[in-house]
């Protein structure tokens, strides 16, 4: 018996940034918008960084996940 196989289309938008951690605390609405915003900047400047760092990697050939 032949086994049928469907292919799904991944999404248009990889997802390569990390996207942030989530907390209990997250969904107890006491957090203020100040605190989610800082949050965001956080993760956001982790994935700058970790651009940076991939860049750095491949301009200088270090690591096997330049290559």
């Amino acid at each position: 018996m032949k086994t049928i196989f469907y292919q799904t289309m991944s999404p248009a938008k990889g997802h390569t940034t990390f996207g942030g951690r989530i907390y209990a605390s997250d969904f107890d609405r006491k957090t203020t918008l100040s605190e989610a915003t800082a949050k965001i900047i956080a993760d956001s400047k982790f994935d700058q960084q970790c651009k940076r760092n991939s860049i750095f990697r491949k301009e200088t050939g270090g690591g096997p996940i330049a290559q």
